[in-house]
């Protein structure tokens, strides 16, 4: 589970800039200014990294989805506060744009294998786990409140993925 949660991190950190764009309304520069906050967090969070090319398709996404003047709009906003608004449409949309972006595969699989858990099996789990609706929900839902635990129906759906998932890939 700690490893779940550092992908949460992950993008939450990495969905984090969408409310803080203070450029001056140009989509090229909303662009610009977002992916530049975009990679300020990241280097905030020793956890999380991604490469130019990855923050450039985040920002230019997180700006395609919202449009450059909502984002400068929102800039006085704290983040969970800008989700908050958006739909669950858009907030799980951001979820998608970021897992696409970003290689959360090796971030997702790195910390497995470094606490014993083969390579292969910890592809396998990651790759179950990125591509499951029940936690991609769990991830948009957390992005307006900034908790990433489920509760309720949510966690109850994920296990049910996640158990399967991890007697498979484990055995």
């Amino acid at each position: 589970m700690r490893k779940l949660l550092i992908l949460i991190a992950a993008l939450a950190l990495t969905a984090a800039a969408c409310g803080d764009d203070d450029s001056g309304g140009d989509e090229s520069a909303a662009i610009a200014s977002l992916q530049s906050k975009i990679a300020t967090s990241q280097s905030d969070n020793q956890t999380v990294t991604f490469g130019d090319s990855e923050t450039l398709c985040m920002a230019e996404g997180i700006v395609e989805l919202f449009g450059a003047a909502r984002i400068i709009e929102a800039d006085d906003q704290e983040f969970e506060d800008f989700m908050a608004a958006a739909t669950q449409e858009e907030r799980r949309s951001v979820v998608d744009l970021t897992l696409e972006c970003g290689d959360f595969m090796s971030q997702f699989t790195g910390p497995l294998v470094e606490d014993g858990v083969s390579e292969a099996s910890a592809k396998c789990i990651g790759e179950e786990m990125l591509a499951s609706d029940a936690f991609r929900d769990v991830m948009a839902d957390g992005l307006a409140t900034g908790t990433f635990e489920p509760t309720g129906d949510a966690e109850a759906a994920l296990m049910e993925v996640l158990f399967p998932v991890m007697f498979e890939c484990l055995s």
